[in-house]
């Protein structure tokens, strides 16, 4: 486990909400000068044993609503996911999918045991880790190196505390401007259902925990993604009754580009002859 590190360099560092007579009342700690310095550590261990990487979002420019894991699961061989951009010229970029190999701590510093969920686990903070190394899953882009290294990276986050009060749920209590430190990876044990995430990826085995209506097509690009259906699991069964047919709507649209773009496009390339119509091959 590697706990991230936090810092808020907010004047303004928190603000709370409480209800009291219907109406929302504030209260905002200062913080000296504005200068950056570590949180208290009551609230770095509600952030690691309480949220999640969707709590916490970066604000950066480059990478503008990234989720930021507060306690990475490292493993050897478990599955990660890159977030950042910054080396795209290397074959990685947001979305690449990688393996954890292992992770190198700073000189003199040393993994700890720490209680999580009842069990012992060895623990690094990341002031303590000089970097981790993965490898490309399943194979490295042509002419890339398989393995590459990732150091601890600097984020400008929000960091979300969701309280819930009855049956609601407020976000009544937000770190603005935090500085969150943490290697540049999500957690890929487990990929959610989102259409672009699982888009053209085959799995052995397949979840369905919840069903998403919302969208025609999830549905078939969800159940089209695993092998097999002794790989798939539902945990609610399928609403036969509602309609996944193409929209009429995208089969228009699709006519359009066809007849508007594509054939003109294709015109134009068969002039320069760059693209050959079916038919003419045999011509000559």
């Amino acid at each position: 486990m590697i706990e991230a590190s936090f810092t808020s360099s907010n004047k303004k560092e928190a603000s709370t909400g409480e209800s009291k007579g219907g109406k929302s009342k504030k209260r905002k700690r200062n913080s000296k000068n504005g200068k950056k310095r570590k949180i208290s550590q009551a609230l770095h261990d509600i952030i690691t044993t309480e949220l999640g990487d969707n709590d916490i979002k970066s604000t950066d420019f480059k990478t503008k609503g990234a989720k930021l894991d507060p306690v990475l699961r490292l493993y050897h061989g478990s599955h990660h996911r890159c977030i950042t951009n910054d080396d795209l010229s290397k074959g990685r970029g947001n979305g690449t999918l990688c393996k954890c190999i292992k992770v190198k701590l700073k000189k003199g510093k040393r993994r700890r045991w720490k209680n999580w969920e009842g069990k012992k686990v060895w623990t690094a903070s990341i002031d303590d880790v000089a970097w981790a190394e993965f490898e490309h899953f399943p194979e490295p882009p042509k002419g890339k190196a398989k393995r590459f290294r990732l150091a601890p990276q600097k984020f400008t986050a929000t960091i979300t505390f969701n309280i819930v009060k009855g049956l609601t749920t407020e976000n009544n209590f937000k770190v603005g401007n935090a500085t969150v430190t943490q290697i540049p990876v999500n957690s890929n044990v487990a990929t959610t259902g989102h259409k672009h995430k699982l888009q053209g990826m085959s799995k052995d085995t397949l979840i369905v925990s919840e069903w998403d209506y919302r969208c025609a097509n999830w549905v078939c690009v969800v159940l089209s993604r695993v092998r097999t259906r002794k790989g798939l699991f539902l945990t609610k069964p399928l609403d036969l009754e509602r309609d996944f047919n193409v929209p009429e709507s995208l089969i228009d649209f699709e006519n359009r580009i066809r007849t508007n773009l594509e054939q003109q496009t294709l015109g134009r390339l068969a002039l320069k002859w760059y693209y050959r119509p079916e038919g003419t091959h045999n011509a000559e």
